[in-house]
């Protein structure tokens, strides 16, 4: 089962909606990926535009753990951008975010995320 080994996330804001970690992060996926965030990482939490933050909540929401990793997975190109859209979706199952929200927001990923991932 998915889990976060260090669930205390402690994060700084820097400017716009960008945000750094101050504290190692770290998650083991259901596939048996360990993924540990380092201090430092700068990020951007869930990309969710304004007029949808009634629908899927604010962009800090519940689901930021799960971000903070798929962003990290997207910027380092450790695996696919199809598989770190599914790790995205179980991080967000092991943060409890209710299924229809995750289901929403990985859709929105798979639609959307070849923005920001940037094959090299």
């Amino acid at each position: 089962m998915a889990k976060f080994v260090k669930m205390k996330l402690v994060i700084e804001f820097l400017d716009g909606n960008v945000w750094k970690l101050n504290r190692l992060f770290r998650y083991i996926d259901d596939s048996g990926l360990e993924i540990i965030v380092p201090k430092g990482f700068i990020f951007d939490g869930a990309s969710i535009p304004k007029r949808l933050w009634h629908v899927v909540g604010h962009p800090l929401g519940e689901y930021l753990p799960a971000a903070l990793i798929h962003d990290f997975l997207y910027s380092n190109h450790l695996i696919g951008r199809k598989e770190a859209d599914k790790v995205f979706y179980r991080a967000m199952v092991a943060c409890k975010v209710p299924a229809m929200k995750a289901k929403m927001m990985y859709a929105a990923v798979r639609a959307f995320g070849w923005k920001n991932y940037k094959e090299d």
